[in-house]
């Protein structure tokens, strides 16, 4: 039996843990930088697995909140207490909003009106972005300037529409003005399918559709 003198109180398992990881960790500090873009693309992964829009700052609010931690058990690790777990976990849990907010941050910075539900027959005047020819006509992006029953706080940014006339007559610039069915960006068809709609929204493309007959050219390229 140990004598009073030689008797040190056992570590909980958290701090053995801790111990453990900060350990590990330290061992590891030249490679902190080559897992920073693992923990930063977790945390975007994260983000976009959740099912709902999470609070606007959510991201910011934790990671700043992690960093005042991590700061907090690194200063406890110096004085020798036991704040060697809560680093590690607070770095890491740290990069990983980080990783969050950045990806919550481009969703608001991205943000543009989207259409609703489905209206039409309207008329959309826009100028040519893009021009993508087909088989059976052309497919052409539009920066909208104007769409009749909606009001410009509600009007999509961009719209792509389907023409079934030969798109060799359109070009980049020009400013057209075509009467068209609109839709919402379509959702996923089953669970894990391609997103259009959140490729969309990153694009700032408000609707999509087909237009009826041939456009009219408002103004030529500048």
């Amino acid at each position: 039996m140990a004598g009073l003198g030689e008797y040190e109180p056992r570590r909980g398992a958290f701090a053995e843990l801790g111990a453990r990881l900060f350990a590990m960790a330290a061992a590891e500090r030249e490679r902190w930088p080559l897992w920073l873009p693992v923990a930063l693309a977790t945390g975007i992964a994260v983000y976009f697995a959740l099912p709902v829009e999470p609070p606007a700052g959510l991201g910011l609010t934790v990671a700043g909140v992690l960093a005042v931690l991590s700061a907090a058990g690194w200063w406890l690790a110096r004085r020798g207490a036991r704040g060697q777990g809560l680093v590690v976990a607070g770095l890491v849990a740290a990069a990983l909003a980080s990783g969050f907010a950045l990806a919550q941050v481009h969703a608001d910075a991205a943000k543009a009106p989207v259409l609703e539900r489905r209206i039409g027959p309207v008329t959309v005047e826009g100028r040519v972005v893009a021009l993508e020819p087909g088989l059976k006509g052309v497919r052409v992006t539009l920066e909208t300037t104007r769409i009749t029953r909606l009001a410009p706080e509600r009007t999509p940014k961009f719209v792509r529409l389907r023409l079934r006339v030969d798109g060799r007559d359109l070009a980049i610039g020009e400013s057209l003005s075509l009467t068209a069915v609109l839709m919402p960006p379509p959702l996923p068809s089953m669970p894990g399918a391609y997103d259009f709609a959140r490729d969309a929204w990153f694009r700032q493309l408000g609707a999509v559709g087909f237009a009826f007959g041939k456009p009219r050219v408002v103004a030529a390229p500048q």
